[in-house]
């Protein structure tokens, strides 16, 4: 074991898997919060790490959605609220 991290779960792509199930989850939760939660307990630090992997992620597939951490918690939104609210989308 190297630190909290055995060997064989590094690389697997888990975490990656899970950024993006919290992403597809808040694109089908028409406006509601996600909470992104990794297999691994959330520190302070890594909390603002998975906010800024989220953010990049959303901006690379260009994806209208907010993402804000709570201490050590991270959530993410799709703007669909807003865009249903402006008369640009359709539910």
């Amino acid at each position: 074991m190297t630190g909290k991290f055995q060997e064989d779960d590094r690389g697997t792509g888990r975490s990656t898997g899970l950024l993006l199930q919290a992403i597809g989850g808040a694109a089908l939760a028409k406006g509601d919060e996600v909470e992104f939660v990794d297999h691994y307990r959330h520190t302070y630090y890594s909390a603002g790490i998975w906010k800024e992997y989220l953010e990049s992620i959303i901006q690379g597939l260009r994806l209208r959605m907010t993402v804000r951490r709570e201490e050590c918690r991270v959530f993410v939104r799709s703007c669909l609220s807003e865009q249903l609210a402006q008369g640009r989308a359709t539910p």
